[in-house]
């Protein structure tokens, strides 16, 4: 289940990721480019800074990448921002 503050959260994931959201939030995030050919590398995920101290990042550049990469697949695929926004199955 994801929380209101998580939805917004991934919101601003999504809007990072198809650099829609301003330029200084773009900065924030990169995409997930492995060294190797990996099925992993058409998943649509975003690098994970590394995490120092907590168990669970605080912060957007952190936490963001955290719960985008836990979202299943077809969540991530989804190109269009008001599909993204009115998804049901993330507050299920």
């Amino acid at each position: 289940m994801v929380t209101n503050m998580d939805h917004k959260v991934l919101v601003y994931c999504h809007k990072m990721l198809h650099e829609k959201a301003t330029p200084y939030l773009c900065d924030l995030t990169k995409k997930y480019n492995p060294r190797r050919v990996l099925r992993s590398e058409e998943g649509n995920l975003l690098e994970i800074p590394e995490i120092k101290g907590k168990k669970t990042p605080r912060c957007l550049s952190k936490y963001g990448p955290y719960i985008w990469n836990k979202l299943p697949l077809a969540l991530r695929k989804i190109e269009n921002e008001q599909t993204f926004k009115n998804v049901d199955c993330l507050y299920t």
